[in-house]
Order: structure tokens, then C-alpha cells, then sequence
């Protein structure tokens, strides 16, 4: 883009600049460099929010139901545990595979927020509690579903740490083991 256009708020470019930067760096990403993503002022910005962890709430709000709409179709269309552990891992490896994945976007950004964001973190914990319920609804068992959850988290950092596509297969290996035996 040659020359922004910071005069024109618009809703959906600060969603998408502050989701793909808050994604790809956590919440250490500066409220400038989001606004300079978007072609915000930071005066107009502070017209519609009160700060970045507002921002960052809206943000996980969108993944988590994103998350939950993926995870309720794929139970819908794989009711046997399973087959929906082993689509779901599949997912997760294209998702690498497309290049501009960066795991688990509440752990990403749940890392930075310990000690920035008490509120933050609190509803980064919700976001968290109301997908281990979906798993658990799925499961009808709350305690694996926290398991699996758990394991996923796993996976996501290996991933992150390594690169290895590989973790996905063996996510999906450890699903099996943990709910489906």
C-alpha cells in the first residue's frame, strides 16, 4: 500500500491487522504497529476503544468462536471420537502446511498476558473453560476433555518449537489413546 489512508475508520481492516499481528506475535505486538497495520490514527482508535486489552478481548472472542464453530461441525460430521481426533488433527497439519500458522492462538497470547492483563487473562481462562465444555459435551466426560485439551496445547507448542508437521500425526495418536481406549 502506497500511501495509507488513515482519514476512513474501518471496523474490519483493525480486526484483521490487530487478529493476524496479535496471532503471529502474541500481546507483546505494540497498539501502534497494529494501527499502522490497519491505517488507523491512534486518536481515532481511542474514539471507539479504551485500550489494546479491548482489542485483544474482541479477538478472543472471534477465536474461540471460531474454534467452537470448527470443533461443532467437525463433531456433527464425525460423531465417533475417533474419526473427529483424526480430522481434527488433519486440520491442524494443513493449517501448517499453508505456511502462516503460528499454533494455538489463546496460548500465544495467554503466555504474554500473565502479568500485563488480569482482565485479559480472565477472559482468555473463559474462552478456554467454554471450548474444554464443547469437548466435553462432545466426550460427556468433563475430565477428558480437559485431558484433550491438554494435549492439543501440547502439540501446538511442539509444533511451534520444532516445526515438525509430524506433531499432528501424533496428536492425533495420543487422542486416540487417551479418550478412545
Amino acid at each position: 500500500m502506497a500511501k495509507r489512508e488513515y482519514e476512513v475508520f474501518s471496523p474490519e481492516r483493525l480486526h484483521s491487522a490487530a487478529a493476524e499481528l496479535f496471532y503471529r506475535k502474541g500481546y507483546s505486538v505494540g497498539l501502534q504497529e497494529i494501527l499502522d497495520a490497519a491505517g488507523i490514527y491512534k486518536a481515532t482508535f481511542y474514539k471507539y476503544y479504551r485500550s489494546k486489552d479491548e482489542l485483544a478481548t474482541e479477538y478472543i472472542e472471534a477465536k474461540k468462536a471460531e474454534l467452537v464453530d470448527v470443533l461443532r461441525a467437525l463433531m456433527q460430521k464425525r460423531p465417533e471420537a475417533p474419526d473427529f481426533f483424526a480430522t481434527w488433527a488433519k486440520l491442524l497439519a494443513r493449517g501448517a502446511e499453508a505456511g502462516d500458522f503460528y499454533g494455538c492462538p489463546f496460548s500465544n497470547l495467554f503466555a504474554q498476558t500473565l502479568q500485563e492483563s488480569p482482565a485479559l487473562r480472565a477472559k482468555l481462562r473463559n474462552a478456554i473453560d467454554e471450548i474444554v465444555a464443547v469437548l466435553a459435551a462432545y466426550l460427556q466426560n468433563p475430565r477428558a476433555a480437559q485431558s484433550v485439551f491438554m494435549v492439543y496445547e501440547g502439540a501446538m507448542t511442539m509444533y511451534n518449537l520444532t516445526g515438525d508437521k509430524a506433531v499432528f500425526a501424533r496428536l492425533n495418536e495420543d487422542l486416540q489413546r487417551l479418550v478412545c481406549t
